[in-house]
């Protein structure tokens, strides 16, 4: 079970320190989790929604941010990708099959923007 799965769960608590920053507490932690609220399906602006959320086998994308610069990004909790594609229509679906279960962001990034948002891989 990943970090930000065990304090997205009701009365999680960890003691987080000795890290990098952006890492180096539990609110930070929390924060790079976006631990806000389970169902956060949208990134504060509604640049882009993901669904279905939670999902096993393929995720939507869906953004009316799009440019020649578009491209998109599957991350894990810690920072790695996994899955980058460039993206040219305002929905793109994408096979998560093969990612081991836990919460994944997503980001989108474009000529004027970078946005994250993220899902949770049954």
């Amino acid at each position: 079970q990943t970090v930000c799965e065990y304090l997205a769960q009701p009365n999680a608590t960890i003691d987080v320190h000795d890290n990098l920053t952006g890492c180096n507490s539990t609110s930070e932690v929390k924060d790079a989790c976006g631990i806000t609220s389970a169902e956060n399906l949208t990134t504060p602006e509604s640049f882009f929604t993901i669904y279905p959320n939670p999902a096993s086998t393929i995720i939507t994308i869906e953004t009316s941010a799009i440019s020649a610069e578009s491209q998109l990004s599957i991350l894990k909790v810690n920072g790695q990708v996994l899955i980058t594609r460039q993206i040219t229509n305002p929905k793109t679906q994408l096979d998560i099959s093969n990612l081991s279960s836990g919460v994944y962001f997503v980001r989108l990034t474009n000529d004027r923007n970078v946005t994250m948002g993220k899902f949770i891989k049954n």
